[in-house]
């Protein structure tokens, strides 16, 4: 949503959904893959919001403002802080949509190559 600037907006904190039908689950993270310490991972449940089970890895861009919307489209929604997709969660959560969400700037080292250029590599 805004990121690490999201304080430069006046009362950004006050900020809510009018009428949410999501509500706060706890969420216990295990920690098993890299985290991004100063954010907490967050619940939620919507039981017959239709969208199924979806599991998000974002960095500070997912603000929980973010993902608190977007979990009034899922009957549960799990947000992690992270830079990367965990599949020992993903295997234990058995989402039916996983998120990766990231500032682009994160992606610079990201360099795409044609499958037959991989096979010249090995």
């Amino acid at each position: 949503m805004f990121g690490d600037s999201w304080h430069t907006f006046e009362p950004f904190d006050q900020w809510q959904l009018e009428n949410p039908c999501a509500t706060p689950l706890p969420f216990h993270d295990e920690q098993t893959g890299d985290r991004l310490k100063y954010m907490q991972p967050a619940a939620w449940q919507h039981p017959g919001a239709g969208g199924g089970k979806c599991l998000v890895f974002h960095d500070s861009f997912g603000h929980v403002m973010f993902t608190q919307w977007l979990a009034e489209h899922f009957d549960e929604l799990k947000a992690v802080p992270s830079n990367q997709l965990d599949a020992q969660m993903i295997e234990r959560e058995q989402p039916n949509v996983v998120i990766l969400e990231m500032a682009e700037r994160t992606m610079q080292g990201v360099i795409a190559r044609r499958i037959s250029d991989r096979n010249k590599n090995q």
